[in-house]
């Protein structure tokens, strides 16, 4: 006889079945609270985020209003929600670099507190698409480089580690190349300076600003009479040769634009007006050099008041080194027109500044 087990029995039903049943029912209790809780935890996640979105919004603009203690209460509530925000960390670090006070030792944990941060922000790994990550990590890399180039953590090895880093980030950036080359500056490394800027110039030959800066640099006091630099940052000499070359050289990219001739011929009087034991006719050299640039630029525009006033200085030192006294009145007269020219351009061009002004705020109030 076939033995059949009792339908009303469930142990034998399980014995029979196995443990399947049980299982199937254990694992569907398990999903179906498991996304009772993800569904719960929802509501707290979206809080958290709301709360840190409207933390950071306040804290940026405490920022802006430099209440930076009052910042950095809301960088940290930001944190406190969501401890991977990268923005609030790096201006968390910028708001206590910026309560650092150089000289006061005090203030000294602030510049620590800001150095960790910006340093979470270098070791972070930003999410995919995150446009703002690259600026506030060249911004991290930039306030790094000051800290360690001025005390209380002055170290040029730590320093030129984040210079490096922030160059080879971006090779082709100019002011990447200016910043390592005021770093080296700043550690008495004056060649190498020397090369940076020239890095510049020729990454950028057609670039005014870099050629400028190179001219600049050489227009510093970093040398001795002989050329060679300067130690201990001690007061040195320009070379001017250089930098009025380079400056030359600057006026020539943009031929149409008074300003970089006349840039050379401010040169030139500004070296033979306070030029170190020059004899006359060294004077008399850069007085005529300065003459002819100070007309390129007059003759490009001939309302250039500021040239009118350098040409009248420079037709002064050219009287002062002419030993006919016929040609030295008429040099200073020549000056003193000039100067007079000038004088009532500048007038006229004031004027002519303060009605657009006047017909600019008129319109303004007009349209409003």
């Amino acid at each position: 006889m076939e033995n059949k087990l009792p339908n009303h029995s469930p142990s034998a039903r399980e014995a029979a079945a196995g443990t399947k049943a049980p299982l199937k029912d254990t694992n569907m209790r398990h999903a179906i609270r498991t996304l009772a809780i993800v569904l719960l935890a929802i509501p707290v996640l979206n809080c958290a985020r709301v709360q840190a979105q409207t933390a950071l919004r306040e804290g940026h603009k405490l920022y802006k209003d430099e209440s930076f203690r009052k910042a950095i209460e809301e960088y940290d509530i930001v944190l406190q929600k969501d401890p991977t925000n990268i923005e609030a960390t790096f201006y968390r670090g910028s708001s206590y670099h910026q309560l650092f006070r150089p000289g006061k030792e005090d203030t000294n944990v602030n510049l620590e507190s800001a150095i960790k941060d910006y340093k979470v922000v270098l070791a972070a790994t930003p999410s995919a698409g995150d446009k703002k990550y690259p600026i506030l990590k060249k911004n991290a890399l930039s306030a790094l480089i000051g800290i360690y180039a001025d005390d209380p953590y002055r170290d040029f090895d730590t320093a030129m580690k984040y210079a490096n880093e922030l160059t080879n980030s971006e090779p082709g950036n100019l002011q990447n190349l200016f910043a390592m080359a005021n770093l080296y500056e700043k550690f008495g490394k004056v060649n190498e300076a020397e090369d940076a800027y020239k890095k510049a110039v020729a990454l950028a030959p057609k670039d005014v600003k870099a050629c400028g800066a190179l001219a600049g640099f050489y227009n510093k006091t970093l040398w001795d009479e002989k050329g060679v630099p300067v130690a201990d940052g001690g007061a040195g000499r320009g070379r001017f040769d250089d930098a009025v070359n380079q400056l030359k050289v600057c006026a020539e990219l943009d031929p149409k634009d008074p300003k970089g001739y006349y840039t050379v011929a401010t040169f030139y009087w500004d070296q033979c007006y306070r030029g170190p034991l020059l004899d006359d006719a060294r004077k008399k050299q850069l007085a005529d050099e300065g003459m002819v640039f100070v007309e390129k630029a007059l003759a490009i525009k001939g309302d250039f008041v500021e040239a009118l006033i350098y040409k009248g200085l420079l037709l002064r030192e050219q009287a002062k080194l002419t030993r006919n006294p016929a040609t030295r009145n008429s040099l200073i007269e020549e000056a003193q027109l000039l100067q007079k020219r000038a004088v009532e351009l500048k007038k006229e061009q004031d004027a002519e500044l303060a009605e657009k002004a006047k017909q600019a705020a008129a319109a303004a109030s007009t349209s409003n």
